[in-house]
């Protein structure tokens, strides 16, 4: 028997509005469950916040002890037992099963809270998705400090077995974690939390902890007068840790998050506002850099010393260390690709801005060279 055990952060929330084809049925809550491709999700309610009580799949029960709560500014999001279900079809296929909750002013935004329960697996696992909506409706900025967290409802023995970066631990750079009740045969379900996508630095988790079997984070953004932003996580169950990591692994880049389809229900005007999940353009900062130095490049002439050109491509260089991570996982490249390129594209540019300031004459090859050096790095950070 499971013992309830939810930790209360306060200062969460998020807000999800779908796009469904189906029209949406009102119902109330708590749900008892909702069936989707092989599990079960149970006791979907709306107290003590919006929540996930219970899933199982077929071979292995008992996951969560209230998952997915959230809050808002230091507020609980806890809708009214009013909500709607809808059944969501894409291209005439069906997709999941969404369940919206009521949208509700905390500390001056609306937040919206929905679940989707996909049709079919992802990497071969049982999902389901949160997506929650935070909308600023003032004429001010506002900041919304948003914590998603739960029980998973392991207990006491519950451990990390594998994350996105390849260890156990569990960070603010780790897209997802597995954890379970045993390293090699869980009793309850191997749960993998997806926290984010391969998003923008800035948009990226800034608390990431576990605690027993408890699982926090925090995201913390500014919104504009009228502006809305979502942020999206995932839940998968299965029968080992092992397809676990597999299931989740669909999450560690955009080229298999848009091949599996996850926001397939989304139009993309709405996914263009999920701040955690990499539909941003966060490598535009990085780019001009780029562009600014290719553009000073360009204007080295004998007898310059370069000292524009030098300071912009040294800039962007300083950045590489904020930035490979993410352009790594968002170009498919490497880190160490990402980092030699940028030292490469530093050298010729000096080597180039040298020989200009001593009217050498092989400066129109060594600007040639710092030019297609810094063009094979903008290459190199090209948007999705």
């Amino acid at each position: 028997m499971k013992i309830k055990t939810a930790i209360k952060i306060k200062g969460l929330l998020a807000v999800l509005m779908i796009s469904s084809i189906a029209s949406a049925t009102p119902i109330s809550l708590p749900v008892d469950s909702v069936n989707e491709a092989g599990a079960t999700w149970t006791s979907i309610d709306f107290n003590p916040a919006f929540n996930i009580g219970d899933a199982s799949i077929p071979s292995h029960s008992d996951a969560f002890d209230e998952f997915f709560l959230v809050t808002v500014n230091n507020v609980d999001y806890i809708p009214s037992s009013s909500a709607d279900q809808s059944n969501i079809s894409v291209e005439g296929n069906p997709f999941g099963t969404a369940i919206t909750a009521e949208k509700i002013a905390i500390d001056g935004l609306n937040v919206t809270g929905q679940y989707l329960f996909f049709s079919n697996l992802v990497g071969g696992s049982p999902t389901a998705r949160l997506l929650v909506a935070i909308e600023n409706p003032t004429a001010v900025a506002r900041t919304a400090e948003v914590f998603i967290y739960g029980n998973l409802g392991s207990d006491e023995s519950t451990a990390k077995r594998y994350s996105s970066s390849g260890d156990t631990s569990f960070f603010n750079n780790d897209s997802w974690i597995v954890t379970s009740d045993n390293p090699t045969t869980p009793s309850d379900p191997a749960v993998a939390f997806i926290a984010q996508g391969p998003s923008c630095l800035s948009s990226r988790t800034d608390l990431a902890i576990q605690i027993s079997d408890n699982l926090i984070t925090r995201f913390t953004f500014k919104l504009a007068p009228g502006e809305t932003k979502r942020l999206a996580s995932f839940v998968q169950l299965n029968s080992t840790n092992e397809l676990a990591a597999t299931g989740a692994a669909v999450f560690s880049s955009m080229t298999t998050v848009n091949a599996a389809n996850l926001f397939g229900d989304l139009t993309s005007e709405v996914k263009a506002t999920i701040a955690n999940f990499g539909f941003t353009d966060c490598q535009a900062d990085y780019r001009a850099l780029v562009s600014d130095a290719i553009n000073k490049t360009k204007k080295l002439s004998v007898g310059k010393g370069g000292k524009a050109a030098k300071s912009a491509t040294q800039l962007a260089d300083s950045h590489v260390d904020t930035f490979a991570g993410e352009l790594a996982l968002r170009t498919d490249k490497t880190v160490d690709e990402l980092i030699l390129s940028s030292e490469l594209a530093v050298k010729a540019v000096n080597a180039a801005a040298l020989a200009a300031k001593r009217s050498e004459s092989n400066f129109v090859p060594l600007k040639s060279k710092a030019l297609r050096a810094l063009k094979k790095l903008i290459n190199k950070i090209v948007a999705e």
